[in-house]
């Protein structure tokens, strides 16, 4: 069974462009009703309650329960029947209907994913046969000791148009860039076309200037690895203003939406993007 992570929350938001995932996705205590019981979400929008929620009386004893009907509740009910066999049970089954175009998730990109970052542009340079090593002391220290002060990964949410229009709606990609002139071997990598975050791989490159581009369209099931033409990006700043932080992320979050009418008919729920470089 899949567990939350911001990549199953993200698999759950888009699952209807690609049905019949290759794993179980499950989004723990996704929803929670008025009367304040949790329930968790699959791939197929079929929510179930998380756990059973009981009241009880000023003794203490078991009044009502409310759970899913699975083998395990259905013994608990028969234990409840032979605990109190003076007690009349009543069980009643009722069905929920969730409107998911209500649903708004937060989703925190942490270490792991910008671990995760890191060690795609490895792959993706070792995976083109680059002759240079790509990673420095500074990066190799943040792998290992993953400081969440460390510059080496930060996310952005600016929308540049000319890697935008290179890679599928929606897909994963990672773009490495070696710029002699600037001395700066960076990378962009998208998780969804949703997060973005700017690697810093060296700062002080000496190198021959290349550029890579590997993309993987998961609703298709289709990857490239392409060396391209130098798109000489701007580096994301460690710190920026309130104003242009919300300008970045309206633009981010309007492409995403794009992104999502592109694949399919159905409107675009909300998105929360949070960014932990600045006091919202």
């Amino acid at each position: 069974m899949g567990t939350t992570g911001p990549e199953n929350l993200i698999m759950l938001y888009m699952s209807p462009l690609s049905p019949n995932p290759p794993v179980p996705v499950v989004w723990r205590n996704g929803l929670t009703d008025e009367r304040g019981d949790t329930f968790d979400v699959d791939q197929d929008l079929k929510a179930v309650q998380t756990k059973p929620s009981i009241e009880r009386d000023e003794a203490g004893r078991i009044i009502r329960m409310r759970m899913a009907i699975n083998e395990g509740t259905n013994r608990q009910i028969e234990s409840l029947g032979k605990k109190y066999p003076d007690r009349k049970t009543i069980t009643r089954y009722e069905k929920r209907q969730i409107d998911v175009r209500q649903i708004q998730m937060e989703i925190k990109v942490g270490n792991n994913a910008r671990r995760l970052a890191i060690k795609m542009c490895a792959g993706l340079t070792t995976l083109m046969k680059s002759p240079i090593d790509i990673l420095n002391a500074s990066t190799r220290a943040y792998l290992i000791q993953s400081d969440p002060s460390s510059a080496s990964v930060r996310i952005t949410h600016a929308v540049y148009d000319s890697l935008e229009k290179l890679i599928p709606p929606l897909s994963h990609s990672i773009y490495v860039e070696g710029n002699n002139q600037e001395h700066r071997l960076y990378a962009l990598v998208q998780y969804f076309g949703l997060f973005q975050l700017y690697v810093q791989l060296n700062e002080n490159f000496q190198g021959m200037d290349f550029a890579y581009l590997g993309t993987l369209d998961w609703i298709n099931k289709k990857e490239s690895f392409l060396r391209i033409s130098s798109l000489l990006l701007p580096a994301t700043p460690i710190t920026i203003s309130l104003e242009d932080y919300a300008s970045s992320l309206a633009a981010r979050q309007a492409h995403f939406h794009k992104q999502l009418q592109l694949r399919a008919s159905q409107p675009p729920m909300e998105t929360i993007i949070k960014d932990s470089r600045v006091s919202q």
